[in-house]
C-alpha cells in the first residue's frame, strides 16, 4: 500500500540518494565520507553487512527482510497471547505505520533493524541478550531509545508475553550496561579511538535555535502535526481508546507514563525534518494498546482494531513536507509508472 518508487533501484539513482552512503558504509564501516554525517554513529547494520560481504543488492536488501521479520515478531508475540485474529490485526496495524513506510519508500534506511530488535524485546529475558539486543538497536539508530520505554511498559503492566510481570527486574542493568557501552562507543568514534574521528554534527548543533524558536525544524506547526498523525494514521484511534480506558479502569499510573512517553516521543521530533520517522520509534505503543483495549473488552478490541486497519489500507499514506504533499503509491501504480514512464495520478507526465 506504500511502495518505493522502481525507478530507485536503478543504479544510477541509488548512489545519488542516502542508499549512496549506506552502500559506502557496507563496504567500510568506518568511512566518513558521507554525504549525512550522523550516520558515521549508526554502523551496526553495514557492519553485519561487511561482515556476511553483502554488497549493493543485498545490502539494500537487509532492511526489508527485517521489516519483514519485525511484523513476524509482533505477530506472534500479539497471537500467542491473544489469538490469530488479534495477531494479524496488531500486524496490518503496525505494518501501515511509520515504522514500515519510512524504510520501505526510502532506499538506505535500515531503521526496521532497529524495530526488529525493539519487538525481540517483547519475547526475550536472558538478560545478556537483552544487553546485546540493546546495544546493537542504539548502534543502528540512536532513536531506538524511545522504544525502551514502551518495551518496559509492556512487560510492567500486561507481565510479558510469557507472564510473571518483573522483566524489569532482570533486565534494568544489562539496559544500563548496554547504554553506557554505547555511550562510550559513541564518545570513541567521535575522537577517534576508533576510526579516523567524526566532526561536529551541525545538526546537533541546530536543536539549540529550533528549541528557542519554539517551531518545528524547517517546517510550520500545521504541518508537523500533519507528519504525526501520518506516523501511526488511524492506530491512533487504538492509542488513545486504550489509554481512556486504561484510566477509567484505575490503572492512571500506566496511561500517565504512556501518555508521557508518547508526548516526550512527538515533541523530540520537533528538532528533526523527518517527524513521522522518528515518531515511527514508537511504534510498539499500537500492540500494547491493542493488549490494553482486550483486557477492558475483547469485542470492542476488535471492532476498534478492524475499522482502523480497513481505514489505514483504503486511505493513502502521505508524507507533508512544505510545499509538498507527496503520496507513497501503492505498488500497482508503481509498477505501472515503472513501466510507462507515466504516473496517472501526477499532472507531471514523465516519474523520475
Amino acid at each position: 500500500m506504500a511502495a518505493p518508487s522502481l525507478f530507485h533501484f536503478e543504479r544510477s539513482e541509488i548512489f545519488s540518494l542516502r542508499s549512496g552512503d549506506y552502500l559506502h558504509q557496507c563496504a567500510h564501516p568506518l568511512t566518513r565520507a558521507l554525504g549525512t554525517p550522523i550516520m558515521a554513529y549508526r554502523i551496526f547494520v553495514p557492519t553485519v553487512a561487511w561482515l556476511i560481504g553483502a554488497r549493493l543488492w543485498l545490502a539494500l536488501a537487509l532492511p526489508y527482510f527485517a521489516s519483514v521479520a519485525m511484523l513476524a515478531v509482533v505477530c506472534h508475540a500479539m497471537s500467542v497471547r491473544h489469538g490469530r485474529k488479534i495477531g494479524m490485526i496488531a500486524t496490518m496495524l503496525v505494518a501501515t505505520s511509520y515504522a514500515v513506510t519510512w524504510p520501505d519508500c526510502m532506499l538506505g534506511y535500515p531503521d526496521s533493524v532497529a524495530h526488529l530488535l525493539a519487538a525481540s524485546l517483547l519475547l526475550v529475558r536472558r538478560p545478556s541478550l537483552v544487553a546485546l539486543i540493546v546495544a546493537a538497536g542504539l548502534l543502528t539508530d540512536e532513536r531506538f531509545v524511545l522504544e525502551l520505554p514502551l518495551v518496559v511498559l509492556w512487560h510492567y503492566s500486561t507481565g510479558g508475553p510469557r507472564g510473571g510481570g518483573h522483566w524489569l527486574d532482570s533486565a534494568w542493568r544489562p539496559i544500563a550496561l548496554a547504554l553506557g557501552a554505547w555511550l562510550v562507543f559513541r564518545h570513541a568514534l567521535t575522537v577517534g579511538w576508533i576510526g579516523p574521528g567524526i566532526d561536529p554534527l551541525k545538526t546537533y548543533g541546530d536543536i539549540p535555535n529550533t528549541l528557542r524558536t519554539l517551531r518545528p525544524l524547517g517546517m510550520s506547526w500545521a504541518c508537523w502535526w500533519g507528519n504525526a498523525f501520518e506516523s501511526f494514521r488511524w492506530s491512533w484511534i487504538i492509542i488513545l481508546a486504550a489509554m481512556a480506558c486504561r484510566w477509567r479502569a484505575g490503572r492512571r499510573r500506566e496511561a500517565l507514563f504512556f501518555g508521557v512517553v508518547l508526548v516526550a516521543s512527538a515533541l523530540s521530533t520537533v528538532v528533526v525534518f523527518d517527524v513521522a520517522r522518528s515518531l515511527g520509534f514508537s511504534y510498539l505503543s499500537i500492540p500494547l494498546a491493542l493488549t490494553w483495549l482486550l483486557e477492558t473488552s475483547r469485542g470492542s478490541a476488535e471492532r476498534f482494531g478492524s475499522w482502523a486497519a480497513w481505514l489505514c489500507y483504503l486511505t493513502p499514506t502521505f508524507w507533508i513536507v512544505p510545499g509538498y504533499l507527496i503520496w507513497w503509491r501503492p505498488l500497482p501504480l508503481r509498477v505501472f509508472s515503472f513501466l510507462t514512464g507515466v504516473d496517472p495520478l501526477s499532472w507531471q507526465p514523465w516519474v523520475r
